[in-house]
């Protein structure tokens, strides 16, 4: 299992090395036409903003899968192992809960917005709302995955305490 999350782990953090750095180099090139040319490259700002989006989309089953995301450790002295194990898999849980609830919000957001063109650059705003759908399967994806990477550490665990 951990080589394919550390498989699943490269992929997502070069596609986001790769957007950003494409980012970074398309505000380097408005910059200098803007001040030394005097002509404003139109797409950098849409692209920018889709760039951002799919950052944001990528970077939370990222954070997800190399559990990197925000932790209340204080009651971890205090609770027993069972309780915090409970409250491992409730938090699981909820990722599998917020992942449907991305892809339901972005959905509906394609689905309103289909048709409508407002960026400069000519482009449906629907596909400003994809990277919600995709952020909320690859969470759904990342939290059943570390669900499944827990009860297979915790069987592992158990036939060693037996064995």
């Amino acid at each position: 299992m951990e080589k394919v999350r550390n498989k699943i782990v490269v992929a997502l953090e070069f596609i986001m090395g790769i957007l950003l750095l494409a980012m970074i180099l398309a505000n380097f090139i408005q910059m200098v036409t803007r001040y030394f040319i005097n002509m404003t490259v139109v797409w950098v700002e849409d692209f920018s903003i889709l760039g951002l989006y799919w950052c944001f989309a990528l970077g939370m089953p990222l954070a997800w899968l190399l559990n990197a995301h925000m932790e209340m450790n204080i009651l971890e002295k205090i609770l027993s192992e069972k309780v915090k194990l409970v409250i491992s898999y409730l938090v699981q849980l909820s990722g599998v809960v917020f992942g449907v609830l991305f892809v339901r919000a972005g959905v509906r957001a394609i689905s309103l917005n289909k048709g409508y063109v407002m960026s400069i650059i000519g482009f449906d705003e629907m596909w400003r709302y994809v990277p919600l759908v995709v952020c909320g399967v690859l969470l759904i994806f990342s939290a059943i995955f570390t669900c499944t990477d827990m009860i297979l550490k915790q069987r592992t665990s158990t036939k060693t305490k037996k064995g």
